[in-house]
This record gives structure tokens, sequence and C-alpha cells, in this order.
């Protein structure tokens, strides 16, 4: 086995006084994660109001594959993809913040909460703030600004590939989308697990990834429901955007599934 090699790159932008700090992922977790070498670690800081958020950026090779996991709790993506960057090369963007699905933040004496997938639309934002404590003017214009970095600054693709993770059953398979006004399109594969499936943008990924008997949904980019979501931006600017939602703890089937989708990047 090779030797673990990480160049760390800490990179830390500050957009308003910051007065609290988030303990970052450690090198050492890393490198359990990867056992291979030349993989390039970077780290950026951007703050939300006093809250610090970190952005981890792993790449390696010239591929321009970009993945991103909005979701810290959601694990075996993150070791999944770690593996294909190792591989294949490409670039993984993730979030590093509390260690939770939802970031929490202060501005002064205030605390609020967001869900890090629902904030790319003025409406995704309010709605996230709203449902998780309370939305008002500064919490909003807060998390747009770091929502507005995060896309100019990282995930400024033509494709994104994002990862997450899902519990068994309900409240989300593939199931879920059967009669969805969200969904133009939703095929069902009698040999996978409905946890584990494909949520596209664009036809085209729809149909190969249809052919290669995988649970797959097409998004109704015209007619989707306006949540915030990082698909729901892509969708609406005719970026490609591909999905790959799999079981909590299931990796070899979401290696599988990103295996398959390599072969037509």
């Amino acid at each position: 086995m090779k030797s673990v090699a990480f160049v760390v790159l800490v990179v830390v932008f500050f957009m308003s006084g910051c007065t609290s700090t988030i303990t970052p992922t450690s090198i050492d977790k890393i490198a359990k994660d990867v056992n291979q070498s030349e993989i390039i670690v970077e780290k950026t800081t951007l703050n939300i109001g006093s809250t610090l958020v970190n952005i981890l950026s792993y790449s390696k090779g010239k591929s321009s594959i970009l993945y991103f996991r909005p979701h810290e709790n959601e694990t075996t993506s993150r070791v999944v993809v770690l593996k294909m960057i190792n591989k294949y090369g490409g670039k993984f963007v993730e979030l590093n913040a509390q260690g939770n699905r939802l970031i929490d933040f202060r501005v002064e004496d205030k605390s609020y909460t967001f869900d890090p997938n629902r904030i790319f639309s003025s409406k995704g934002i309010s709605d996230t703030l709203q449902k998780y404590g309370k939305s008002d003017l500064t919490s909003h214009q807060e998390v747009d600004r770091f929502a507005k970095r995060l896309v100019e600054d990282f995930l400024t693709k033509n494709q994104l590939i994002a990862v997450h993770n899902n519990t068994q059953g309900e409240p989300l398979s593939i199931k879920s989308y059967i009669g969805s006004k969200d969904a133009l399109e939703v095929y069902i594969s009698p040999n996978k697990d409905e946890d584990n499936f494909f949520y596209v943008t664009q036809k085209k990924d729809f149909d190969v990834l249809k052919s290669k008997d995988f649970n797959v949904i097409l998004q109704d980019n015209l007619g989707v429901s306006d949540d915030g979501s990082m698909s729901v931006y892509c969708g609406s600017r005719g970026i490609r955007y591909i999905n790959i939602e799999a079981q909590m703890g299931d990796e070899s089937n979401q290696m599988d599934m990103l295996e398959a989708l390599y072969t037509i990047l």
C-alpha cells in the first residue's frame, strides 16, 4: 500500500466580522478515507454571520468531473467519491461545518438554521430558514451571500455530480417520485434497491441510465417546485446535473453507480 501524501492549501475569506470557529475535518480522517497519494486538499473558510464554514476541495489529475456533497452527515457518499477521485481523478467539493445535515449560524445574538441544499434561490433560502426556525432580512442576506460565493468560486461548471445518502425506505426512495409534478419521467428497475437511484436534469442522461437498468428520475425543469435545491438551480440554467442517491452504508452499490456514471461522462 502506498503512503498517503496530501498537499493542504488553506485559503481564508471573510465576508464580515467573525467571532466563532468550526473544527475542520482532520487530515488524519481524510487519510483513512483514501489510501493512495497525490490528492490535493484545499480548505477555504467562509463565514455566515459570526459562524465559520469550511469548503473542502479535493482534486487529482486533469479530469473535469466535479462532485459536490452538501450534507456533511451523509458519510458514505464521501468515502466513495474520494475513492473515485483517487482512481480516475477529478474534483470533489464538500461543506465542513458542525458535522450535521443542517448548518447552524449566528448573527449577533440570534441563531438560525438552514439546509445547505436549499439555498440556491431566494425562495429556497426563505423557506429553509423559516422551516428550521425563523427568517428575516439579515439572515436571508447572510445565507444568500454564502450561496453565491459557493456557486461562483467552487461549483461553476457545465456539469455537476451531486452525491447524497438516504435511509432505508421512507421518506425518500425512487417510489417517492411516482406521480410527482417535479418529475417528467420515472424509471423503476425491478433489479435495483428502491433507495438507490439517479436524479437528472437532462433527457440524454435519463435514457442512458435507464438503458443500464438503474432507477432514475428525470426532473421537469419547467414545472419543478422552486425549493432552492441545486437540481432546480441547474435545471433552470441548462446545466447538466446528476445526483447519485444511495442508502447510507451501502458503499458497494453507490460505488457501482458512480463507476457506471463515469463511463458516460
